[in-house]
Formats: structure tokens, sequence, C-alpha cells
């Protein structure tokens, strides 16, 4: 691979720590499957998120449909726009203490230290999604110009034209094929479909151990470990960047 890209949320860090211990301060008495939860949670965000980037909802206005949403649909109880307010409120603050997945820091570590260019792309408010960059410290590995959020662009994934902006970062590879350029992610729609669709390989990091949406499109690899992700990242060939 010419260079390396990766989605940021629930891909470098485990989304499902803060979220459920944001529900756990919010609905101490109350029981959640927590994995099943989790999915659904992210289901409707992506289901939704259209309404906000086409500016039909605000921020606000998104983010509590997709709580009041999960809740119901988890545990068949209402969940009060205060709830979601204090349920928004505590998943941001607990957003402000992850920390990279371990086997994430050795990927992103080895191939760094191999010189093999490294990318960002991810959907989101660009001030949100800066903070989470931030907070993981992924600039040691993946410099701040390399970054591509899709808040600070006109095009969100699965779109393709993201993808091809995030390859005219690095102008001196300009002339290799799209196929030379990897991303990875755990999204199928967002992930594996949009960065196909712009020539890429891909590797569905496939953690959650979901269902691919459909058998038209397929990723190149699949892995479901953080460890297998270290231990594949070893098999690229540095020579292949020079």
């Amino acid at each position: 691979m010419k260079a390396v890209f990766f989605d940021v949320d629930d891909t470098l860090y485990d989304q499902s720590l803060p979220f459920e211990q944001a529900l756990k301060e919010v609905f101490p008495n109350e029981y959640f499957d927590i994995g099943a939860t989790f999915q659904l949670f992210r289901k409707i965000s992506d289901d939704i998120y259209d309404q906000y980037i086409s500016g039909r909802w605000d921020l606000k206005k998104m983010r509590r449909f997709r709580i009041i949403e999960t809740i119901k649909a988890s545990i068949k109880k209402e969940c009060t726009t205060a709830e979601a307010d204090r349920f928004q409120a505590a998943y941001t603050k607990a957003l402000s203490e992850i920390r990279l997945i371990p086997e994430v820091e050795q990927t992103l570590a080895d191939l760094h230290a191999r010189q093999i260019p490294l990318g960002v792309i991810t959907n989101g408010p660009a001030q949100h999604q800066k903070k989470k960059l931030e907070q993981l410290n992924v600039a040691r590995f993946i410099p701040q110009k390399n970054w591509v959020i899709s808040g600070m662009t006109p095009w969100e994934k699965p779109e393709k034209a993201i993808f091809e902006h995030a390859r005219r970062l690095f102008p001196a590879l300009k002339r290799d094929p799209a196929a030379d350029f990897l991303y990875v992610g755990d999204s199928f729609e967002n992930d594996v479909i949009g960065a196909k669709s712009a020539g890429w390989k891909v590797l569905w990091f496939n953690h959650r151990k979901r269902r691919p949406l459909t058998e038209k499109i397929s990723p190149d690899w699949t892995l479901a470990t953080s460890r297998s992700l270290f231990a594949f990242s070893k098999t690229l060939n540095q020579s292949s960047t020079k």
C-alpha cells in the first residue's frame, strides 16, 4: 500500500466504553445489553445523520432523537428530552477521556516507524471530531494536515469525493492508482462501500460482527479483532511506499 487511512469512531478507539459510561450515569437502575444497545445507537445515528448534514435537523435534535429512540427500542421505556440532554453531556465528557485501542496504537506506531503515509477520514462536526483526535494524541503518528473531517469539507462518507480529496493530500502519489490506497474502518456502509466506490482497497475492521449490507460489494480483507489488525499491518510492505 502507498498510504493507509483510518476511520475514527469505533476503529481507533472503543466507542462502546464512553457510551456505556454515559448510560450507567443517566439510567443507573436500568439493565442494558450494552453490545446490542450500542449497535442500535450506532444504526440510528447513521440512519438519521443525513437529517443533520442536510440542515433539516440541528445537532441537538439529532442527538436527542438517537438516544430517545435507542432507549425506547432497547428497554421499552420513554426517555425525556432532559434525560437525553443529560446523556449527551455525560457522553461528551466520557469522550474527553478516550484512549486508542492498544493494538491499534501499536499498528499506528509500526506503520509510522516504517514511514508508510497515514491519514484519517471521519464523518462528523469539525471541532467535535478534532477534539477526539487530539484526545487520542493521533498527531504522534498522523499529522493534522492528513485529518479529513467531513465537517470541514463539502462531502462525507460514503461519498466517493471525500476519498478522492484524501488522495490529493499526497501530491507525490497522485500518479499512483487508487487501489494503492488502503482504508481501515468498522462501518460497512460508510467505510467499505465508500472506499470501494473510490477504487481503494478496504480492510473491514468488523469487531462488532455485523453483517454486510450487500453481497455486491466486498471488502478486500475482514478482521474481527484488534490483535489481528496489528498482525495484518506487519504484512504491509514498506518497499511499496517508495
